[in-house]
């Protein structure tokens, strides 16, 4: 992409927090030039997913080279679009309700360190599960199986071709490629992948397992015990666990509600060759806050109650990669494109997630960083400097420029802009 089209369009969507890319343009000629180089029709572009993806990830593996454990957490986010119709490869994807909408979906992930705060974005990949590429696991499995259903034919060729794909060779090629580019630069680093439960699957854990790195993923409540007795079934969840320790908590937050005088039971257990972690948080009446235990498996080794409320507190840590989604959400309106071919979309969503780094970059600068402190303050922060008060604060400059640009152009009369100040009789003390 042409670096004066990068600058623009990087600036436009700070000034406006917005990914309507007609309403960050200011005319129509500015939309079309803009639009081209999205959709690469421009010639001179060179922008995609994979350029700003090693971009972000050779920032990390400069700031990151130097430590000796990385937790890289993995998730998918919805770009839920209901009311679209005509956008390319237009897929399917669930609400906050768990209804079937319209919308694409993402493949994300982030590098966080066990004592640092700091966020890392590393990479973002969007895709359809409408693309005509798109394989799903359950076809692919009853190929292997050899079994007949409407559609083989057609799957078969797919197959055959080898140019398919589907949300586990997405997760897994990314996984590996993410694993290799920390090793590569740190060959000491201990790498821990975290995963929510829909990464509840054995292929996931032998997979990781083979790269030499560990996994925490979360498991699902329906997920089957082990046992020696034949035909003998339980799930794993309500099955006994052999170690159990007890912490007491004087006051927790959860789910924005505080609680006082907590009990948090972790028990563990070996589970195959991996090992099994149950987390139950009681309120002071020793009733359950949560409907049901958490549940993880890891292939950590735990021998100590120490090891167990180890892997708890990894797993907690996949609350970061979910504020990334918030903040790129509600903060860049990541959900608000309204143009309709997937290349285009694709290139914008990665800008944002590229803005979202820099954003996440620089509200870690020392407190002290006077620049960082007066964006805030423009912002609205009042003394508190956040990474919402630092991007409010960058769009009040972006506005201002834009103003001031305007007027200039309209050569505005120092009266004017007197009146302008005191419109309708109120007077505007900024």
């Amino acid at each position: 992409m042409p670096k004066k089209n990068t600058q623009l369009l990087l600036s436009r969507i700070l000034g406006f927090g917005s990914c309507k890319l007609f309403k960050i343009t200011e005319n129509k000629n500015e939309y079309k030039r803009l639009k081209r180089t999205l959709s690469k029709e421009n010639k001179l572009g060179h922008l995609d997913e994979s350029l700003v993806n090693d971009t972000l990830m050779g920032e990390a593996l400069r700031k990151l080279s130097s430590t000796n454990e990385i937790y890289l957490l993995h998730d998918p986010s919805d770009i839920r679009k209901p009311y679209s119709k005509k956008t390319e490869d237009l897929g399917k994807v669930l609400d906050l309700n768990h209804r079937v909408i319209n919308g694409y979906s993402s493949y994300n992930v982030i590098a966080v360190t066990p004592y640092d705060k700091q966020v890392h974005l590393l990479s973002h990949e969007l895709y359809s599960n409408k693309s005509p590429s798109f394989l799903k696991a359950e076809y692919v499995k009853k190929l292997g199986e050899n079994k007949d259903f409407p559609e083989k034919e057609a799957v078969f060729e797919l197959y055959k071709s080898g140019t398919w794909f589907n949300k586990k060779t997405l997760a897994q090629s990314t996984i590996q490629k993410t694993s290799d580019a920390f090793k590569t630069n740190n060959l000491t680093s201990k790498i821990t992948h975290i995963l929510d439960r829909e990464f509840d699957d054995e292929d996931y854990f032998s997979f990781i397992a083979s790269l030499g790195d560990d996994f925490v993923i979360r498991a699902k409540k329906t997920r089957n015990a082990i046992h020696t007795e034949e035909n003998k079934k339980a799930k794993l969840i309500s099955s006994e666990f052999k170690n159990k320790h007890i912490i007491h908590i004087q006051k927790t937050k959860l789910n924005k509600q505080v609680y006082q005088d907590v009990t948090l039971m972790i028990e563990w257990t070996s589970y195959g060759q991996y090992s099994a972690v149950r987390v139950t948080l009681k309120d002071r009446n020793q009733k359950n806050i949560f409907a049901n235990p958490m549940l993880l498996i890891t292939n950590k080794t735990i021998h100590t109650a120490e090891d167990a409320h180890l892997v708890y507190q990894i797993y907690l840590k996949r609350s970061r990669i979910e504020c990334v989604f918030k903040f790129l959400k509600e903060g860049m309106g990541w959900e608000d494109i309204q143009i309709q071919d997937f290349q285009s979309i694709q290139n914008l969503l990665s800008i944002c997630f590229f803005l979202a780094a820099y954003l996440y970059d620089i509200k870690e600068q020392e407190v002290h960083d006077d620049f960082i402190i007066l964006l805030a303050k423009i912002g609205g922060g009042k003394g508190v400097v956040s990474r919402h008060y630092i991007f409010e604060g960058i769009q009040q400059i972006m506005n201002k420029h834009r103003i001031d640009r305007i007027l200039e152009e309209e050569k505005v009369s120092q009266q004017t802009m007197e009146d302008m100040y005191t419109f309708g009789g109120i007077c505007y003390d900024f």
